[in-house]
C-alpha cells in the first residue's frame, strides 16, 4: 500500500525508538531499506493518525452491513442487512416490516443492465450484493412482487393422448 506524505525517517524514529539504534543511512532512498519492527503501541498509534487522516480506510473496514430499500406496491421500507445474510434472513425481515407471509411474495432488484432479476437463492443475494458494491452504492433497492397462484401452464399435460 503506497502512502503519501508518510514522514521522514525521524518521525519513524519517533515512533520506533529501536529505529533510531540501526543507524539509517541517508545516502539511500527512505523506501529502500525496511525498518525494524515497532511495538504494539507505536503501531497502534500510527494506525490511529493513518485511519483518522483516511477516514475512507476505516470506512471500508467497517462496512459489514449493507442499506436494503424496498418496494411494495405504495409502501417503501428500508432497514439494514448484514452482508453475511442469505436469502431467507432476507425474506424474513421484508415479511415481517410488509405484515407479509413468507412465501407469498418475490423479491427482486435492478441489475446494471437496467433488469428486475429474481432473488430465489443464497447465490443470487450475493450476485445482487455485488453488484451494488461494483457500482459504489451501499444501498440495494429492491422490489416486492405477489407471487402468482400457479393456474397453469399451456405446455402441461391434458391427460389425454
Amino acid at each position: 500500500m503506497l502512502v503519501e506524505d508518510a514522514g521522514s525517517s525521524n518521525d519513524l524514529r519517533n515512533l520506533c525508538p529501536s529505529a533510531a539504534e540501526v543507524g539509517v543511512d541517508e545516502r539511500f532512498p527512505e523506501f529502500s531499506w525496511t525498518p525494524p519492527p515497532c511495538s504494539d503501541l507505536a503501531l497502534k498509534q500510527a494506525m490511529t493518525t493513518f485511519t483518522q487522516t483516511n477516514p475512507l480506510v476505516t470506512a471500508r473496514q467497517e462496512m459489514k452491513s449493507v442499506t436494503i430499500k424496498a418496494t411494495y406496491r405504495e409502501d417503501i421500507i428500508r432497514f439494514r442487512i448484514s452482508l453475511s445474510s442469505g436469502i431467507v434472513e432476507l425474506k424474513e425481515e421484508v415479511a415481517k416490516r410488509l405484515k407479509l407471509e413468507v412465501g407469498t411474495f418475490d423479491i427482486k432488484y435492478l441489475d446494471d443492465d437496467n433488469e428486475l432479476v429474481l432473488i430465489a437463492c443464497d447465490a443470487e443475494l450475493q450476485e445482487c450484493l455485488d453488484v451494488s458494491r461494483s457500482s459504489g452504492s451501499n444501498i440495494i433497492r429492491l422490489s416486492v412482487h405477489d407471487v402468482m397462484a400457479n393456474l397453469g401452464s399451456s405446455c402441461e399435460s391434458t391427460g389425454e393422448l
